[in-house]
């Protein structure tokens, strides 16, 4: 239970992201993964929860993280 409240203390949009792969990635070869991957970590990289994961990590604070892809 603590590794899972840990978990479940990320952004939303990473997680799902990460799902997905998870899920995705086992029927797929390497490149296939890889391009996954990096589609994922685009969307991530571009949420307001990446923005807001940053400026807490940067001003010593817990994010609040939305779940908002735009």
């Amino acid at each position: 239970m603590k590794t899972a409240n840990s978990i479940a203390g990320y952004g939303k949009v990473a997680l799902r992201a990460i799902k997905e792969c998870i899920g995705r990635g086992l029927d797929v070869d390497l490149q296939d993964g890889c391009y996954m991957e990096r589609e994922a970590f685009g969307l991530i990289a571009t949420s307001p929860d990446q923005k807001e994961g940053m400026t807490a990590f940067l001003e010593k604070r817990k994010p609040v993280f939305k779940g908002d892809l735009f």
